[in-house]
Formats: structure tokens, sequence, C-alpha cells
């Protein structure tokens, strides 16, 4: 019996090795009657129907599609993603990653303009999570740590040195403390920190 996989939010990098050495496995369709669900983007169904693909297939499609450089289609990808959060009826708090992603292939296609409105959204929405949850003793968020990092992104490339330094000096403690030291969002506000 195979075991279940453990839903984590994943690099870049680290999806791209993890699917990399899996897609043989993944994309072979689930024995019919199993209950497991297709992985790795895969949208089709164990019925010879097909479904609409899920807000985690194009997540992975987007994860997947960045770590090779494909910017347009993860740009895509999350933007779906996006989409597919905001038609749910119930707020999605995954939501904030998949539009800090965004903003992150937004500014690379050049378009800083939307990049700054998404990270300021995501910011916004990820802050009233953490918020909510600080009350409840949650000291720290990897959402509210990512959001302001893409949010730093767009504001040096924006040209507000300033105010990009502020969002990153916000985020660095709170993805040390969720993240670690070694994950390479952590790393990257260290570095950007860094850089002067």
């Amino acid at each position: 019996m195979a075991r279940p996989v453990p839903a984590v939010t994943c690099s870049a990098w680290w999806c791209s090795t993890r699917l990399t050495s899996a897609a043989p496995r993944l994309s072979a369709a689930p024995p019919a009657g199993s209950g497991v669900k297709p992985l790795a983007g895969s949208c089709k169904a164990s019925s010879s129907r097909r479904k609409p693909c899920s807000r985690s297939s194009k997540w992975s499609n987007g994860q997947e599609a960045l770590a090779h450089g494909e910017v347009e289609a993860a740009n895509r990808a999350f933007a779906k993603t996006v989409a597919i959060f905001d038609a749910s009826p119930r707020f999605q708090p995954t939501r904030t990653l998949a539009a800090a992603l965004l903003t992150r292939t937004e500014l690379a296609l050049g378009r800083p303009a939307p990049a700054l409105a998404l990270a300021e959204e995501a910011v916004s929405r990820a802050r009233s999570l953490w918020l909510a949850a600080k009350a409840s003793g949650l000291a720290h968020s990897a959402w509210l740590g990512q959001a302001l990092l893409a949010q730093a992104v767009v504001r040096k490339a924006a040209g507000q040195a300033d105010a990009a330094r502020q969002s990153a000096e916000e985020a660095l403690p709170h993805l040390q403390a969720t993240m670690g030291d070694l994950a390479p969002e952590t790393r990257e506000a260290v570095a950007f920190l860094a850089a002067r």
C-alpha cells in the first residue's frame, strides 16, 4: 500500500528535483478504483472522461514550469490557480502563495505595474491571516514571509529601494522561523538584504 504524499509548499528547486525523478511514476494513471488522484499536473481522471484541472494541478504546473525557466507557462498556471482560488466559495489561505509567485512571474515578464499590485494584495491577505492566527499564538507566518519577499523584489525593480529593504527586513524573521535558515526563500532574503 502506497504511503500518502504529504502536502507541502515547496521551492521551485525542490519541486524540480522531485518531479524530475518521479516523472515516470507520476505520468502513469493510477489504477481504477484505487482512490488515488493523478499527480504532477495530470488532469485526467481514471475514467475515460476528463475532469477540470484542480488548483493543486495548476499549482504543480506553475512550480514545474518555473523550475524549468518557462516563465510564461508558470505565469499562466499561477494566474489560473489564483482564479480558481478566487472562484472558490471558501477562503483559501494558500492563494497568498500563488499570488506571490504570480507576482514574480509578472515582474519577470516585464509587467511591473501588475506585479506591484499583486504583491500589495498578497501581503495584505497574508498579513490579515497572520494577525488572526497571531491571536492564537502563531508568532510567524511563511505565507507572510513569502509575500513580503515577493513584494521586496518587485519594489526594488520599481526603484523603491527603501520600501523594498523594509519588506525584506520584515520577511526575514518570518522565513527563518517557519522555513529555516537553509530554505531557498530565507537565503534569498538574506542575500537581498546583504546587497546594498
